[in-house]
């Protein structure tokens, strides 16, 4: 039986429109790790940790705007992560030389390294913001989400491409290189700051740590 049309505003490009089934990390995202684990992907939840086939999804966008975050920041971002037999970013930053050194750290230059920078912003800001305009129902009457405040309308325009990326908006990544963490996927969670002085945002998915800051109080290197 298939399924009746959903009517509403897009919440990306705000119009009226048909909205399909967006899903909350990417639709790729889910592939991936459901293929790994037929019984589906471990969930972690305050109150539980289970294997659940369960996906978070939502009639969040329509088609178009589906497809641009797709094009311009999930299938980047796919093409780099840990896959499970290849971890592309990380065998590139392997044979390549960091820029400075420390003693757990290093750090490189991903322009450099042909890396597209934009995409991974990009992508990481979609989660980030998708996380903040629903909240993703998990599981027993459980949901998740994680506010942006004010920067959340001009995260929405520069996803949309009304405008550029905010000038107090910035994605830090780290590459992980423990066994563990690329195999993670976790939805964002805010980590406090002091004085509650800049908002901070961290996600882990296969490998790549992104750490989202958005304040004009944010600490510069």
């Amino acid at each position: 039986m298939s399924r009746k049309p959903v009517l509403g505003t897009c919440a990306l490009c705000l119009r009226h429109r048909q909205l399909c089934r967006s899903h909350y990390l990417g639709k790729a995202i889910h592939r991936l790790m459901n293929r790994e684990s037929p019984g589906g992907q471990i969930i972690f939840t305050p109150e539980l940790i289970t294997q659940n086939p369960r996906q978070l999804v939502a009639h969040l966008l329509c088609r178009e705007c589906e497809e641009g975050i797709a094009k311009f920041g999930e299938a980047p971002a796919l093409s780099l992560i840990n896959r499970g037999g290849t971890f592309p970013l990380l065998n590139t930053m392997k044979v390549t030389e960091p820029m400075e050194t420390y003693k757990n750290l290093a750090v490189y230059s991903g322009r450099s390294m042909g890396v597209d920078i934009e995409a991974l912003t990009y992508y990481a800001l979609s989660v980030a913001w998708r996380g903040a305009v629903k909240e993703w129902k998990t599981l027993r009457g459980q949901s998740t989400t994680a506010s942006l405040g004010t920067h959340e309308e001009p995260i929405r325009q520069y996803l949309a491409g009304e405008a550029s990326l905010p000038g107090n908006v910035f994605v830090v990544l780290t590459v992980c290189t423990d066994d563990a963490a690329q195999f993670i996927v976790n939805a964002p969670w805010i980590v406090p700051t002091k004085a509650d002085a800049y908002l901070q945002i961290e996600m882990f998915v296969r490998g790549l740590w992104f750490v989202v800051l958005a304040g004009d109080a944010v600490p510069q290197a």
